[in-house]
């Protein structure tokens, strides 16, 4: 199973393991060692992951042109996810709101106009919802 494994290995996990002996491999416990071998180059990439996805996160802006629906950064916040990092524990539903509302690139007559149609509320699915109508 272990040499199974290891033939079928790409990419970085094949550069990982390519001076491995055979003989740390083809052994009862091979499938194991491969993990352990793997676990530790391959974890530091969630860290880097995690920074690029929190950058985008903190920095994310309307492009010029760019329509609501393809805005809306919940995109953002699946990728936050995929990694483990839950935003809704740091950030509220109405600071979410105001995020998204200030970061869309409408002028202030256009944020206005979200806000009367969310009734002054800064609910993030109604901020959302608003926008995309």
């Amino acid at each position: 199973m272990a040499l199974s494994l290891y033939n079928s290995l790409q990419g970085e996990a094949e550069q990982e393991l390519e001076h491995t002996p055979i003989e740390d491999i083809h052994r009862d416990d091979g499938v194991e060692r491969i993990l352990t071998a793997l676990k530790g180059p391959m974890e530091q990439k969630v860290v880097y992951q995690k920074r690029k996805f929190l950058h985008e996160f903190e920095n994310l802006r309307r492009y010029a042109g760019e329509t609501m629906r393809t805005y809306m950064f919940r995109r953002s916040q699946r990728c936050l996810q995929s990694v483990g990092i839950d935003v809704s524990l740091t950030y509220d539903d109405e600071s979410m709101g105001a995020r998204l509302l200030d970061r869309s690139g409408l002028s202030q007559e256009g944020q206005r106009m979200i806000l009367v149609g969310t009734q002054q509320r800064l609910n993030f699915d109604l901020i959302v919802d608003t926008m995309l109508l």
